[in-house]
């Protein structure tokens, strides 16, 4: 009974995960970089810090485009993701999100490659590299060492009370026998 009410206590308490909504607006992100693509101009919007275990994207925004360009994203430790921005749209925003999983420990200055090219000819347009930092919050890490911590109490906690229990059964049955 009190395993279950210690239990039911516990759950009670856990976190659920809700989804929040992305920003995908300009002012959301902390940095901003510009390409000028033949006539026409294109925006990459993202975040100079990638925190592990939030996704992480970054936007493009091109003011009109003729042409088809295909856009490839790298890390220099391979994870990549592509996109392609359509010709003929006068204002067209898309993006690519980085899962927060894709890094597992942190990293500093870590480079982020960014090609594109012209989807026809095949012609490298421009490159550019922007330097990230991928941080691991802290907060997390005592999260899972209190929870972690208080399942161990817990346990020894119910341990004593049960060996106690077995104790006083003893001793009951002990003092029948002596009497």
């Amino acid at each position: 009974m009190r395993i279950g009410l210690i239990l039911v206590i516990l759950l009670s308490l856990a976190p659920f995960s809700s989804a929040g909504q992305y920003c995908h607006e300009d002012n959301c992100f902390t940095n901003r970089g510009y390409i000028h693509l033949n006539e026409e101009d294109l925006y990459v919007y993202y975040n100079s810090l990638f925190t592990i275990g939030e996704n992480w994207f970054v936007v493009f925004h091109v003011t009109g485009t003729d042409n088809d360009y295909d856009v490839d994203l790298s890390f220099e430790d391979g994870n990549s993701k592509s996109l392609t921005l359509p010709g003929g749209s006068s204002n067209h925003t898309d993006s690519v999100s980085f899962p927060g999983s894709t890094f597992a420990s942190e990293k500093f200055d870590f480079n982020l490659h960014l090609t594109i090219t012209q989807s026809q000819s095949g012609e490298v347009v421009a490159n550019s590299t922007f330097k990230i930092d991928i941080n691991k919050p802290s907060d997390d890490d005592m999260f899972y060492l209190w929870g972690g911590m208080t399942v161990f109490w817990v346990a020894i906690g119910a341990y004593v009370l049960y060996l106690s229990s077995q104790f006083r059964e003893l001793n009951k049955k002990v003092e029948r026998i002596e009497k």
